[in-house]
């Protein structure tokens, strides 16, 4: 259209005269022209003007395109990166905890100090007392993101236990604690079973008695066995097995049928302690005898810094041994250690510092004439790599010692028979060792103990 008009221009001056137009589109001389007005060509020239400078246009809507993104992609990072950081109190960390998410530890603004006394956190109620008195604590019970039991998970900023403090633990689930800057024990921790009553977190069915999953880890029960005199008397219950294999129950003398041992747990469970769980129970004593020794519990500790000079333990109990009333009963199988876990890249371990997860002691046997029943077998050591000492000392079969550094589980002993032939009782295998794992690799002086050795 703009080009229609220079043609004119052009015309106009070729013509002498050059041309004018009116308001009407009319020639000056008052003939018509063909009807181009100039509303038209201005009209047009507008339009013309307009298509030109759409280009640039163009441009702004297409730098206005081309700047919205970054704002929204900024709106969007920032509200993607701030909500974890709001939501995972575990953040500060600086790493990933085994067997728990770190968005699930409980948000804390404190610490937590243990000054003297004995301190019991119980990990189904969640609460922690000293005496009759609560301390407040941030506690909740978290699942494990590769399944297993439930975990209960206490988180501060430090966690102190003071050299003259003791923590134990009770109740049915693993405990973890999780100091987001530091963790020192200069006390004790204590989760281990004491004789038939397990320790936190102990290996149930899905752990300990699945063929499918981590193996047969509880001991077999003792059998009630006829012997060649008529009488009946009680094998000894099978140890429980974790890191090793539990100890075989014993059998009784002039045995008929050939009856066979009660096993020991087999060994289960995994190296890395993932799932967190503990140690698995012993068999109970045949001929209605003792009661098997309960598994011990499991204990992890999350930090960026740990620093151990006292004691940790998750030993297994001792099985108890043929009671009086029943007469010629099997002793039982001990429980194994449980399972410590130390999580966190840099750990000390003091000069005198103690890990252990032992084996319980099994349980005597009793003989029907006896007026004592049988002793039951001792508990997983806390202070030494020994084993557990056996249940020993009336007529019946002795117990087996429990497994720890100084060697494996050891089985029942045969329960002879008593005065006038009366049938014996058999003691019950010792518990194996559970397990112990460090994140990192440590150093442990020659004073320390680690028992079972840290894998």
């Amino acid at each position: 259209m703009a080009s229609l008009r220079w043609h004119l221009y052009l015309a106009c001056a070729a013509l002498i005269g050059g041309c004018s137009f009116d308001k009407g589109g009319m020639p000056a001389g008052g003939g018509d022209d063909g009807g181009i007005d100039s509303a038209q060509i201005d009209g047009s020239l507008a339009i013309d003007a307009r298509e030109d400078a759409a280009p640039a246009d163009a441009a702004a809507i297409d730098a206005r395109a081309d700047a919205a993104p970054p704002a929204i992609d900024a709106r969007a990072d920032a509200t993607v990166d701030a909500t974890p950081d709001a939501a995972c109190p575990g953040t500060g960390l600086g790493f990933d905890p085994a067997n728990i998410d770190k968005c699930t530890v409980p948000a804390t603004s404190s610490d937590l100090t243990l000054g003297s006394g004995t301190y019991t956190f119980n990990t189904d109620t969640l609460a922690l007392t000293t005496g009759s008195t609560d301390v407040a604590v941030d506690a909740a019970a978290v699942a494990q993101t590769g399944g297993g039991p439930m975990v209960a998970v206490i988180s501060a900023n430090n966690i102190t236990i003071n050299l003259t403090a003791t923590l134990k633990v009770t109740g049915s689930r693993p405990l973890v604690l999780v100091g987001l800057t530091s963790v020192t024990i200069n006390g004790a921790i204590n989760a281990s079973a004491v004789g038939h009553t397990a320790g936190p977190g102990a290996g149930d069915a899905a752990a300990c008695a699945s063929p499918t999953v981590d193996g047969a880890g509880f001991g077999v029960d003792g059998a009630a066995i006829v012997d060649s005199d008529g009488g009946t008397g009680g094998g000894g219950g099978g140890g429980g097995g974790y890191g090793a294999a539990g100890g075989t129950g014993g059998l009784i003398e002039k045995a008929t049928g050939n009856p066979a041992s009660a096993a020991g747990g087999v060994a289960n469970g995994g190296t890395t302690l993932s799932p967190l769980r503990g140690g698995c129970h012993g068999g109970s004593g045949g001929n209605n005898g003792g009661a098997s020794g309960g598994g011990g519990g499991a204990v992890q500790i999350t930090t960026p810094s740990l620093s151990l000079s006292g004691m940790v333990s998750a030993n297994g109990g001792g099985g108890a041994g043929g009671p009086l009333a029943q007469k010629s009963a099997g002793g039982a199988g001990g429980g194994s250690g449980g399972s410590i876990l130390l999580d966190a890249p840099a750990i000390t371990l003091g000069t005198f510092a103690r890990l252990t997860a032992n084996g319980g002691g099994g349980g005597e046997g009793h003989v029907d004439n006896n007026t004592f029943g049988g002793t039951a077998g001792s508990d997983g050591r806390n202070n030494d790599g020994n084993r557990a000492a056996g249940g020993q000392g009336t007529n019946g079969g002795n117990g087996g010692a429990g497994g720890a550094n100084q060697g494996g589980a050891l089985g029942g002993q045969l329960g002879s028979q008593g005065g006038g032939n009366a049938a014996g009782g058999a003691g019950g295998g010792g518990g194996t060792v559970g397990r112990i794992h460090f994140k990192t690799a440590v150093q442990v002086g020659s004073m320390a103990t680690v028992s079972p050795t840290a894998q």
